[in-house]
């Protein structure tokens, strides 16, 4: 997904505090449609992939990853967001005396964040799917030993 597009440093210099405000917005909405995702993804890990068959420590490990992704990236970013739309109320409520560059300063910074959350979610995701498909596989042709596959490679 690329909803974010990577503005350069006249982008964000010439954009309108309105160009900022509705590009905040949207990220907002990014961030309440991965939250969804992690909510869905959880369900997944705990419905979807049976405890006597897939390695309690790493069930646990992608449950701790999705729970570091939940609170310390999502929410707090989310909050941050937050704080940034009501100090760009005020900034457009105020005279022209309010300088606008710590607010633009900010903007490229929760953009840089939400490019580094994009990026983990990705990889969460890839990492839960690869689990989920190759239980399926293990389930559906069954192992001579009993086995479950191999999940070494998983980058957790």
């Amino acid at each position: 997904m690329n909803f974010l597009t990577q503005p350069t440093s006249t982008y964000l210099l010439a954009a309108s505090l309105g160009s900022l405000h509705e590009e905040s917005r949207r990220w907002l909405g990014e961030i309440d449609f991965w939250q969804s995702e992690m909510t869905f993804l959880y369900k997944l890990l705990c419905k979807g992939l049976p405890a006597k068959t897939f390695p309690s420590e790493r069930l646990s490990l992608l449950e701790k990853k999705l729970i570091d992704i939940q609170t310390s990236k999502l929410d707090k970013t989310r909050k941050n967001l937050i704080t940034h739309e009501l100090a760009l109320a005020a900034l457009l409520k105020s005279p022209p005396l309010i300088d606008e560059e710590d607010f633009r300063e900010q903007h490229h910074m929760l953009l840089t964040e939400l490019y580094g959350i994009q990026a983990l979610i990705k990889s969460f995701k890839r990492d839960v799917f690869y689990c989920s498909s190759r239980m399926s596989i293990h389930f559906q042709y069954g192992s001579s030993e009993g086995s479950i596959p191999d999940l070494s490679h998983i980058n957790i």
